[in-house]
Order: C-alpha cells, then sequence, then structure tokens
C-alpha cells in the first residue's frame, strides 16, 4: 500500500432519495475508515496487524433484489512500472476490492504475505475475496487476507466453489502429475496420476467436477474419464467415435462434454449421450475448448491452429456458429446476462464485446486482463478495463466509464445482492 494519503472518494451535492441515504452513509463511514496510514477502528494500523484493511460493512447486505458491482484491482506505487513489473513478489501493492467505486477491502500483496497479484490466483465470491498462493512446499488460502488454511504441497488452484461457510478446491499438483479436490483444506478426493478439468460446480445441490487418467497399453497411451458428484466417483463412457474430451461441465443434472471425432478433431458437443456436431467447424482442428452453460443453451469456446496465422478462436450456441472471430482477435472473458452470453474481445485494433450479434467497442487504448474481468450487474454490461500505457484503470458500464484511483489494472468483476 502506498506511504501517502490514500483519496478514493470524491463528493458531490446531490439531492438523496431515500435508497440513496444509506449508500451516503456507508461512503461518509469508508471515508472516516480510509485515510492517511489506513488505521482500523480501534486506532491500530492495518500494517502493524496483518496487513489488511476490510470495511466493517463487508458482507452486511440487506436482502433486497439489487445488486452492486464488485471490482478488484492491483494497485503498485505511483510510477511503478506495473506492465514489466520488475520487483515482482517484493514491490509494495496491494489488492483492491471496490464496492460501487468505493473501497471496501485493500490487502498487501507480496512473497512476504503470501498474496500473489496474479489474476488467476484470486477470486470474488459473495463480496468476498479468495486468495492462494504457493510457498516451496505449501498452498495456502486466504480469505480477505485471514488465513482460511494450508497445507503441504504446492497446488494451482483450477476452480474453487464458497457454499456457506465451505470452500471446495481443485488443484492440480505443480509440475508433477495428479489432481486433489479439497474440502476446507481436508482431502476428499486425489489421484497421483490425472488432470481435472477445470469448471468445479453446484449442480442439483450436489458438488461436481470431473477428470482423466492415462492408461498405458501396449500400443499406447490411452485416457479414461470420470465424473465425481459430492464425492461419488462414476465412469464417463464417451461415444465409440469421440477419441478425446476436452471439456465437461454439468448442468440441470445432465452431463455434457466437448469432445472431437475420429482423427479429424472436428468438435463434438454431447449432451446426455446425445451428439452435436458444431457447424461449420469441420475444416479446422481443434486446439482447445471450453464449455459454458446458460439458460439452458451450451456454448463453446474453441481455439484453432490456423496455418500462417495465430489461434484463431470460434464461438458456438448449442451447434450453431455465432462468430469465428478473425486473425489477431482472442477471447478474454465471457458473461451472461441469463439468456444470452456476451463474448469480451481483446483484438490488434482494440478491445470490444460481442452481444446479441453487436460489437460494443471500448474507449481506446485500454484492454482486459484475465478472463474474471466482466459481469451482468442489473442488467447492465459491467467491464473492468486496464491501460495499456499505464495510466488508469477504468470500469466501464453501458458505455458509461468510471476511472478507479489506482496505478494498476483490473483483475475481476462480479456482483452481490445488496
Amino acid at each position: 500500500m502506498r506511504d501517502e494519503c490514500i483519496s478514493d472518494f470524491s463528493f458531490e451535492y446531490l439531492p438523496l432519495e431515500k435508497k440513496d441515504m444509506k449508500r451516503f452513509a456507508l461512503i461518509v463511514l469508508l471515508a472516516s475508515c480510509v485515510g492517511c496510514g489506513v488505521r482500523n477502528l480501534d486506532g491500530v494500523s492495518d500494517y502493524e496487524r496483518n496487513g489488511a484493511w476490510i470495511s466493517p460493512v463487508v458482507g452486511q447486505g440487506n436482502g433486497g433484489s439489487s445488486e452492486v458491482t464488485y471490482v478488484v484491482g492491483v494497485d503498485y506505487p505511483d510510477g511503478y512500472d506495473w506492465h514489466s513489473d520488475p520487483d515482482k513478489g517484493t514491490v509494495r501493492c496491494s489488492l483492491v476490492v471496490f464496492w460501487d467505486g468505493s473501497p471496501m477491502i485493500r490487502i498487501p500483496v507480496g512473497d512476504e504475505y503470501e498474496v500473489s497479484s496474479d489474476p488467476d490466483m484470486h477470486r470474488l465470491a459473495g463480496g468476498n475475496i479468495f486468495t492462494d498462493f504457493v510457498t516451496d512446499n505449501e498452498t495456502v488460502i486466504k480469505k480477505n487476507g485471514e488465513l482460511l488454511f494450508r497445507y503441504p504441497g504446492r497446488e494451482l488452484i483450477m476452480d474453487m466453489l464458497c457454499v456457506g461457510d465451505t470452500v471446495y478446491t481443485l488443484g492440480q499438483i505443480r509440475n508433477k502429475d495428479g489432481f486433489v479436490f479439497r474440502q476446507n483444506g481436508k482431502v476428499v478426493l486425489s489421484r497421483e496420476e490425472g488432470y481435472a478439468f477445470e469448471h468445479l460446480q453446484l449442480d442439483s445441490v450436489k458438488v461436481c467436477f470431473a477428470f482423466y487418467e492415462p492408461i498405458r497399453l501396449a500400443e499406447g497411451v490411452s485416457k479414461r474419464y470420470f465424473t465425481v458428484e459430492d464425492g461419488v466417483v462414476d465412469r464417463l463412457e464417451p461415444l465409440y467415435n469421440v477419441i478425446d474430451i476436452r471439456d465437461v461441465i454439468f448442468h440441470d443434472g445432465k452431463i455434457s462434454y466437448l469432445g472431437v471425432l475420429n482423427q479429424k478433431n472436428e468438435p463434438v458437443v454431447v449432451t446426455d449421450g446425445v451428439p452435436r456436431v458444431l457447424m461449420k467447424s469441420m475444416y479446422l482442428t481443434m486446439k482447445a475448448g471450453r464449455l459454458y452453460d446458460s439458460s439452458g443453451s451450451i456454448w463453446t469456446e474453441c481455439l484453432f491452429p490456423v496455418e500462417g496465422e495465430s489461434i484463431r478462436y470460434g464461438l458456438w450456441k448449442d451447434t450453431e456458429l455465432v462468430k469465428m472471430f478473425p486473425n489477431g482477435t482472442s477471447i478474454s472473458s465471457l458473461c451472461t446476462d441469463g439468456k444470452e452470453m456476451i463474448c469480451i474481445l481483446n483484438s490488434d485494433k482494440g478491445s470490444y464485446a460481442l452481444r446479441d450479434g453487436a460489437s460494443i467497442w471500448f474507449p481506446e487504448k485500454y484492454f482486459l486482463m484475465g478472463r474474471r474481468s466482466s459481469a451482468v450487474v442489473n442488467g447492465a454490461l459491467t467491464v473492468g478495463l486496464s491501460h495499456k500505457h499505464g495510466g488508469r484503470p477504468i470500469v466501464w458500464k453501458e458505455g458509461h466509464a468510471d476511472t478507479l484511483n489506482i496505478n494498476g489494472y483490473v483483475t475481476a468483476v462480479g456482483s452481490v445482492s445488496e
């Protein structure tokens, strides 16, 4: 955290409606908590304790139906070049969680705090921020800067699921084969060899994921696929002409997987044993892919190597091609408005969203970092955009942009009911 005074607030005189009074009172409370040297209400400096500052109103929703926007940013000292990040791991910086533009949580980042600035190593859930970190021989999981649990072994957390006070993690063992599924840090299921697909889901009140194990046969190495529902392992038998499975999701009590056919590597989505070949993809060989569920439709993101070009991205809704994106364009984030998936992209010409077939361009000189930088909040597409040349990041919402007063970038956007 910077040593100088932090000023993240700007006040204007506006007539306040009844619903705005609570928000104004909260901003006043936050202003009293955030200032030079950020201190707790008891007057003890946060950095004298555990380094984290947390607003006393975090997690205190009113049970209403409206949503507020949560944004995570990484804040570096003014003047520091966060693009090259020459002092990564030792430079004094912070993860900051904003609530409709006001800072709610500030957590110091660095090896000494066991918190990483990597966008893939922190997640928003229920208005809280969960971080994972690896030491030389341990994995450390924290919530709002406070230790939840730590355990032996170095794991790459592929996905995390919070159900009430229970935290489930799906971790791939770093620099080795094998994975571990844990509940509050305790091992539920593990394999010394194998790979877990990245989805850890709650479906029909069951915690679900899938994995495969390599099987060494005389003719070579094959794969066996399995599903896990509340810790119960079942074999997943692909169709006879599916030679490889690239992703698996659970939805409405059903299992869907993305596979490739025969030796052509043509992508096919199979739901409850029914195959559906993705249209207009037969001339391309799929390298990787990922499935998403939105209102009963299965959306598929695929990557294709194209000769003489870089990777091409394609997006399908069920079997219909939504868009094959041009060379130099990559899918950065996907989010849903409850009906359709909205695709957020970085390209040579700038960053934009594809929504209902229309391209919505974001301000110039901005781009997305991480796959969690977009969400639909109260029906409005909300995107966290970072500056290409080190300027302040912005939160873009349906054409309106608000600047975040940090020297750094945005890594995640989410919402929670008030």
